[in-house]
């Protein structure tokens, strides 16, 4: 009988123990979950720290190209006074327009993914630019969607190409 007992024992310490070690490891699991989750969390912030600094040195970038480019600005002017444009002159312009285009569609594309809000969109300002008769956008727009993606010319139909802003 005593031994009985002392195998029942041994028996129920043996289960205890591996009850135990699958508690151990379930919460070792739920632990790992949490901590992955959390590591995600971070690394989604990290991207969009990243991709609204990236946008900031799109736009400098922009800037900068206009300033350091007087013969883009000296082809803006004429073209706004009503002047035509030389042939150097409009293919600089067109040039200029679709390196917009691709920042464009460069932001575009990080709404699209997540990792910039939609208001890093401003469609009333690009609609604006888009229609500038001196800017030439939109011819130089026509004969160039085969460069971008459809969900951004689908986006440029829908949002910038339509009626063009009220000027008062």
């Amino acid at each position: 009988m005593r031994r009985f007992y002392w195998s029942k024992i041994t028996l129920m310490k043996k289960i205890d123990l591996g009850q135990t070690v699958q508690i151990v490891t379930n919460v070792g699991v739920i632990v790992g979950i949490v901590l992955l989750g959390l590591e995600l969390r971070q690394s989604n912030a990290a991207l969009g720290v990243q991709a609204r600094l990236e946008r900031e040195d799109v736009r400098r970038r922009a800037l900068t190209r206009r300033i350091e480019n007087p013969d883009l600005i000296r082809a803006w002017v004429k073209n706004a006074q009503g002047e035509t444009l030389t042939a150097d002159e409009a293919f600089l312009v067109d040039l200029e327009n679709n390196i917009s285009f691709v920042d464009w569609m460069y932001t575009y594309m990080q709404v699209h993914d997540g990792l910039l809000e939609q208001d890093a969109i401003i469609i009333p300002t690009w609609r604006e630019q888009f229609h500038l008769p001196y800017r030439r956008m939109a011819e130089s727009w026509v004969g160039t969607e085969d460069r971008y993606t459809p969900e951004f010319v689908e986006f440029m139909r829908a949002h910038i190409m339509r009626d063009a802003p009220l000027r008062e």
